[in-house]
């Protein structure tokens, strides 16, 4: 019977070969550790514990429960599809995320789409993943107590290292960590079942969770022919190598039916696609060496930096997989499925340089695409790991590896955090946005890349009370002040300040920023939120604090660092006054009141006609001809024809006008604008050129560092006579603005 075990079509158990008959190599007996080994493989685990530890609290820090970016169009679908079939198996860019969105269900149904959930099960996969890795390393050579405890910290070091970021705090990103915790999981039940004398439960869970990896993302349908050739390896029954085969025909034919690739606007030249590829790929082998190389500002040297390292893996791991073919003696049942592993990741790197090299080639270091890259080195190392202690002492290695933890991980997560706080300030920005109904581009470049086809999932996620919306403070807008709050009569309850409001004329929905600072006196803090209420007494809108303090306010005791707020007002063009909610989450206390004026709306260059006459400037001060940044990254020219006026560089000031210009009472009009990245003191007036009455002003204009049309809001009732006045009355860093030649809108 035990002969019969290992006949053609099962392999003997290498697992459990007599070390006399196995390589002295990986067979050779462990001696104890020394001391210093010993204090290394702490130092190791207490980097590792924490990455662990901070790349939590970088989660923590960045959840947010608003969708952001591709979960966005979790909700678009769902609101036309609901939970269909059909939705389930819809293609997404190029991926069908049948098993993900049975997770977005749950987060739906049970937990009110916070987030919160999917964030759980990232970690959960990445840990499991992790946990499998090791239990191979641990069967697949002789290792003592300190070299198990060594190869944990670097497979926690890798798994959970903060420059994957956005695969821990984006909700929607659960894909990532799921689809290689399935392959990984697909390969590690194919090694139980030739540990069990090929059990049919481990074979058929094997089958079923490589299903699970495909329809995780589109990576996960390279597992199969991996799958295949590991069970060719590990000489699996015959019945079994075409049960996997059919699995692969099926799920493949499946996947793909009616499948088609993503299209990209722009479409590098045929001669140049090859190449981008096979850079891309490199660079993403090794783009656990980003934080390295993007140190340069070289494009061309950071992809050198990571695409070298990864030329040296992919050719180490192409003659690992040689030798696991021709000297078969030299790989236990386990060590073999980690390179298996290792190969199905190279793969993916390959198909993900495919499908993501026609953008920039610096997206292989997108903190999105790292997980499978930091697990292939994991991996590449345990697989290794004899050959490092053959030619390495091992002091020497774990040193080198308590090292390569440290300047490749560890002193990187602050700045990791830095980045997700700087992210979590943009996007709560957005927040106040959508809750205030006022689209403002500046927060939704980040949140969705149009705007436009979120209204319908917006309005179904409140009216639901969901993500957001389950916060009671996203209800308040449009309800009679005193229906919620009271008026605190105290003179000193709180103190702060309401600045000018900027216009955000959004051809969806506009309206206006509005900031300032606040503290509340009583709770010696600064507030939650800042309420924003119109003479009527309703609420226009609702500011959150705890935004850092912007260089206008830096004059300000660094006990109010946490104390401004940001918000928005929609509607009409009326008086708001600005209100502290107190720490009794009731009591307002007032700050300041500003007068909102008309602004007008943002429309496309496409809809401007011909250009109005060209009168001669009257300039005060340093306004110039083309007076806008011309270095990298900057506006360039002015989109329409005539002459174009600015006030930059950044520490000159002045006044112009342009005008009088005559309009019939029908006629619109637009103006070409461009501001630095700071539009402190800056402002821009249409008004009569006799009276000087104001029709519409921007002061200050919106943050907008590519040219944008404005149509100011004008009476069309009768004649005019206008003039346009551009002031520039700030000399700080960025402060700069430029006007094109007004047009003449096209009628619609």
């Amino acid at each position: 019977m035990l002969e019969f075990r290992f006949m053609p079509h099962s392999t003997p158990l290498r697992d459990r070969v007599p070390a006399a008959q196995s390589p002295a190599l990986y067979n050779a007996p462990v001696p104890g550790p020394s001391r210093l080994e010993t204090l290394l493989v702490l130092l190791a685990g207490a980097f590792a514990l924490w990455i662990l530890v901070t790349t939590i609290n970088i989660a923590r820090a960045g959840w947010v429960t608003i969708p952001t970016a591709d979960d966005w169009d979790r909700w678009v679908t769902y609101v036309t599809d609901h939970y269909r079939v059909s939705w389930f198996f819809r293609q997404h860019v190029d991926h069908r995320l049948v098993v993900p969105k049975m997770l977005f269900a749950i987060d739906h149904l049970v937990f009110d789409a916070r987030g919160w959930f999917l964030m759980v099960c990232a970690f959960c996969f990445q840990a499991l993943t992790g946990i499998m890795l090791w239990q191979l390393a641990g069967r697949a050579y002789r290792q003592g107590s300190t070299e198990r405890l060594m190869q944990a910290a670097a497979i926690a070091a890798c798994i959970f290292s903060g420059q994957q970021w956005v695969n821990f705090v984006w909700p929607f990103q659960v894909q990532f960590p799921m689809v290689y915790c399935f392959a990984a999981a697909a390969l590690f039940a194919l090694w139980q079942s030739a540990e069990r004398n090929w059990t049919p439960s481990w074979l058929a869970a094997s089958i079923l969770l490589a299903a699970l990896s495909t329809y995780s993302m589109a990576n996960g349908v390279l597992v199969w022919p991996v799958l295949i050739l590991a069970a060719f390896w590990l000489g699996v029954p015959r019945r079994w190598i075409g049960a996997i085969a059919a699995g692969a025909i099926l799920l493949g034919a499946t996947y793909f039916y009616h499948w088609h690739k993503a299209s990209v606007a722009i479409q590098p030249p045929a001669s140049e696609r090859l190449p981008r590829v096979v850079i891309f790929g490199l660079a993403h082998l090794g783009s656990p060496l980003a934080p390295l190389a993007l140190l340069s500002d070289n494009d061309d040297v950071r992809l050198a930096v990571a695409a070298i390292p990864g030329l040296l893996l992919a050719i180490a791991l192409l003659a690992g997989f040689v030798m696991l073919w021709k000297r078969r003696e030299h790989f236990t049942n386990a060590r073999a499925i980690l390179v298996f592993y290792c190969i199905y990741l190279c793969g993916t790197s390959a198909t993900m340089a495919y499908g993501r090299s026609d953008g920039s080639l610096i997206d292989a270091f997108s903190p999105r695409y790292l997980t499978p890259s930091y697990l292939l080195w994991a991996s590449l190392l345990l697989a290794a790991w004899p050959l490092f202690l053959y030619r390495i002492r091992r002091p020497a290695f774990y040193g080198a590896l308590c090292a390569a933890i440290f300047i490749g991980i560890v002193v990187h997560q602050r700045e990791v955090l830095d980045h997700v706080q700087e992210w979590v300030e943009v996007v709560r920005l957005g927040e106040t946005a959508v809750i205030d109904n006022v689209t403002d581009p500046d927060p939704w470049r980040i949140l969705f890349h149009t705007p436009r086809m979120t209204l319908d999932a917006i309005d179904y996620l409140k009216s639901n009370n969901l993500a957001i919306f389950t916060e009671e403070w996203t209800h308040w807008p449009g309800m009679p002040l005193s229906r919620r709050f009271s008026i605190d009569p105290s003179a000193d309850a709180c103190q702060g300040h309401f600045e000018p409001a900027t216009a955000i004329p959004s051809p969806l929905k506009p309206g206006w920023r509005v900031t300032g600072w606040a503290w509340d006196n009583k709770g010696k803090r600064a507030p939650d939120y800042v309420v924003l209420a119109d003479d009527s007494g309703m609420v226009a809108g609702v500011a959150l604090a705890d935004f850092p303090l912007p260089t206008s306010l830096s004059a300000l005791s660094p006990r109010y660092t946490a104390s401004t707020w940001n918000g928005y007002v929609s509607g009409q063009a009326r008086a708001v006054t600005a209100y502290v909610l107190e720490a009794d989450d009731r009591s307002l206390c007032a700050i300041g009141k500003q007068t909102l004026h008309r602004s007008g709306t943002e429309v496309a260059f496409s809809d401007l006609g011909s250009r109005l006459p060209d009168p001669a400037p009257e300039i005060a001060g340093a306004w110039t001809p083309n007076g806008y940044y011309k270095g990298q990254g900057g506006p360039g020219a002015s989109p329409v024809d005539g002459p174009a006026f600015g006030s930059y560089p950044d520490p000159l000031t002045g006044t112009l006008r342009l005008g009088p210009f005559h309009l019939d009472g029908h006629t619109e009009i637009a103006i070409p604008l461009v501001t630095g990245p700071d539009s402190h003191n800056l402002s821009v007036v249409v008004r009569d050129a006799d009276s000087k009455e104001i029709y519409a002003q921007l002061d200050p204009p919106p943050i907008r560092v590519v040219w944008w049309a404005w149509r100011p809001e004008l009476p069309l009732d009768r004649e005019l006579n206008i003039e346009i006045v551009a002031e520039d009355k700030g000399s700080g860093w960025g402060q700069w603005l430029a006007l094109g030649s007004p047009h003449i809108l096209r009628p619609h």
